[in-house]
Order: structure tokens, then C-alpha cells, then sequence
């Protein structure tokens, strides 16, 4: 089975007469399964993922990926790993995991949100986890709270909503909701500095994610350059070497960043950066608008299979 996976995400990643490069990408790996987020992966699930791709897939650091694509010589199933935001359990839990198997990865990090406590959606997440309201208004629908089904529709909801919002009513918003939901507790969730520092010692890539993580689209071209340029430098002041990478805050081509927003990170000094959109890039793509994507099948077969579709039938424009 491992050689018929093998041959067929060969002759996947080489479609069109040009290899493809695969990227993952992850956010936080939780140390325990946590229902309210949803998206997230965590410790064992993550660990399983990583011994099938290195099973099944030629891992290269991203860097030295999009080098080989430059030249049109990337090996069959290539496949890159990144992590945007800098969570904390990046180097608590997905390091130590990454070190174990052997694969190299690039994490790409919030400036200034080092050694914070949250963002908007830790905040929605651990109010509603701990909130004693049975229900709550929002859009003109009341949503019950009252069991881990209900809150997770109301969250699947309330994230779709509040990006569809200008940013100071969507703040708004969400401080409406934590006053009648109950504050949550404050709680580091963030990597520090020296943290990101030792990540990079460890040879993973470091790279920028924004200074505070605002979409690009939501925010004026002044504000959009400073965050861009301002997170470069404070990385690099951290890490001591040159950050190349960017990640475009949420990340998805057209309605968090634009042609216009590249061409800031061309100006920036990037090498290059990565999108949200699904699929993925060869020597044709756009180097400032790479696609990523990453499968959430949960079985072997299926994550595989998920893997195999997104060199095709998975692609978006950008």
C-alpha cells in the first residue's frame, strides 16, 4: 500500500510537466483535543500526520524548496512544512515532534503579539467555553449554549461573521459579546522572544506573520506597509539572520490581500509569501502568492487521498 501511495502522489505532484511543490499548513497543535477549536490538530493526531508524510513525501525546508522550484528541480512529492501565528505550543508541542521524526518546518510569527495573551478568537472561544449563558443574540438569531454542539455552531458562526465586519465594528462586536458572555481569564498562548530565538537554533525557519495580525484588505496601505516591513525587522532582531518569508494575515486571495499587497512584501525585502488559498505551486506561480493547504481527513487513507486531490481538483486561482 505505502508503494502504490507513493507511485500515485508521484505521478500527481509532476501533473502538468512540472513538479509541484506541496505546503501544509498548521496553526496550533494542542497537547489534548480541545471540541471548541475545532480546527485545531492536536499532539497525536499531529504526530500520526507527520510519520505518514515522511513515509510518503520528500520534506524539504521551505527555502530550499522554493529554490529547487525556481530552477524546475524539485523532487516528486515534494511537500514543505509552515505554522503561522507563533502560538505557544509550537514550541512546546509541535518542536519536540518535528525534532523526534526528523522534519524540518518554517513558522511564521505575529511580531508584536509575542508573549501575548490572545487573539480575537482566543477571546470568543474561552468566553464561551466558560460562559454560565444559556443563549446569546447575534445577527437578529438567538443560539443556544448549552452543550459543546451549540457553542460550536455558534463559533463557526460568530468567525465567518466577524471577518465579514470592518475592523472597528467587528472589535466592537466582539467586546459586546465578552462584556455579556464574562471576561476570560488572562493566559499566555504566544511564544516570547527567546523562545522564537531557540526555534531557530533548533534550524527552523522563522518568518513573519504581520506585526499584530491584520488583515491586510481592512487596513490602510500605510498601516498594511508598517505592519509588513515593522515585523521584519523586529524577527530579525530576534532570530540574528535574515527572515525571507511572509504570510499573509487569514491569507486568502482576493479578500485579505491583493496584488497591490505583494507588491509592499516585494518591497519589504521578502523573498516570498504564502497564502491560505487551497493547492498547490510550481516554477509557473507567483512566488508572493504561494497556495498551501492542509488535509483534515483523519485516517490514513483519507488524509493520503486528501493530499493526492489537492494537486488538482483542490486548486484555487489566486
Amino acid at each position: 500500500m505505502r508503494l502504490l501511495w507513493q507511485s500515485a502522489l508521484a505521478a500527481g505532484s509532476r501533473l502538468k510537466g512540472k513538479p509541484y511543490l506541496s505546503i501544509l499548513i498548521y496553526h496550533q497543535i494542542l497537547p489534548e483535543l480541545d471540541e471548541l477549536r475545532f480546527d485545531g490538530v492536536d499532539a497525536k493526531q499531529f504526530a500520526q500526520q507527520m510519520v505518514w508524510i515522511k513515509d510518503h513525501f520528500n520534506v524539504l525546508p521551505l527555502r530550499t524548496a522554493l529554490s529547487l522550484m525556481a530552477k524546475n528541480k524539485l523532487p516528486s512529492r515534494a511537500l514543505s512544512i509552515t505554522f503561522d501565528d507563533g502560538y505557544l505550543d509550537n514550541y512546546t508541542v509541535a518542536l519536540p515532534i518535528l525534532k523526534k521524526i526528523g522534519l524540518p518546518a518554517s513558522f511564521y510569527i505575529s511580531s508584536g503579539m509575542l508573549g501575548g495573551n490572545r487573539m480575537w478568537h482566543d477571546d470568543i472561544i474561552d468566553a464561551v467555553r466558560l460562559t454560565r449563558l444559556p443563549k446569546i443574540e447575534l445577527a437578529d438569531k438567538n443560539y443556544s449554549l448549552n452543550g459543546i454542539g451549540d457553542k460550536i455552531e455558534f463559533l463557526r458562526f460568530f468567525e465567518d461573521y466577524y471577518k465579514s465586519l470592518p475592523i472597528n465594528e467587528a472589535n466592537t462586536l466582539l467586546d459586546d459579546l465578552l462584556h455579556e458572555l464574562g471576561q476570560p481569564p488572562d493566559r499566555v498562548l504566544f511564544m516570547d522572544a527567546d523562545q522564537v530565538r531557540k526555534m531557530a537554533q533548533e534550524g527552523m525557519e522563522v518568518g513573519s506573520h504581520g506585526r499584530t495580525h491584520r488583515i491586510l484588505t481592512s487596513i490602510s496601505d500605510q498601516e498594511a506597509e508598517y505592519e509588513i516591513a515593522k515585523s521584519k525587522c523586529e524577527i530579525e532582531a530576534i532570530v540574528e539572520n535574515e527572515v525571507s518569508g511572509f504570510v499573509y494575515p487569514n491569507g486568502k486571495a482576493p479578500a485579505d490581500f491583493s496584488a497591490h499587497h505583494s507588491s509592499m512584501v516585494r518591497k519589504a525585502g521578502y523573498e516570498y509569501a504564502l497564502a491560505t488559498n487551497y493547492g498547490c505551486s510550481n516554477q509557473v506561480d507567483e512566488k508572493y502568492k504561494l497556495k498551501r493547504f492542509t488535509p483534515w481527513r483523519k485516517t490514513k487513507n483519507g488524509f493520503l487521498l486528501s493530499m493526492f486531490l489537492n494537486y488538482w481538483y483542490y486548486q484555487e486561482k489566486i
